[in-house]
């Protein structure tokens, strides 16, 4: 099978060596770009959850602030209080 290298001056056990320095190297390669893109595909995979973490936490806050509009619109005395709170002319929220 290698007989055209039979003719040559180098050791089959040199050839040898050299084949599984070439596979080694060839799996380093290949774990390392393996590694690459788990660690690629994990940061796109936190910042995913961030993104929606960020927006379930702005739709509670959006329905806290509707539900507090809400209430100011069926209690009177809560929307005199927030006008009283809010506003830099007291005197027209009497008028409320």
């Amino acid at each position: 099978m290698f007989g055209f290298l039979s003719g040559l001056k180098i050791s089959k056990n040199f050839l040898i060596g050299l084949g599984i320095a070439a596979i080694l190297g060839l799996g380093i390669f290949a774990i390392k770009h393996l590694t690459s893109e788990l660690q690629d595909s994990a940061e796109i995979k936190g910042q995913l959850e961030v993104t929606t973490d960020m927006q379930t936490k702005g739709i509670e806050d959006v329905k806290n602030a509707n539900e507090a509009v809400e209430k100011l619109k069926r209690n009177p005395d809560a929307r005199l209080s927030e006008c009283l709170r809010n506003s830099r002319n007291p005197e027209a929220c009497a008028s409320q």
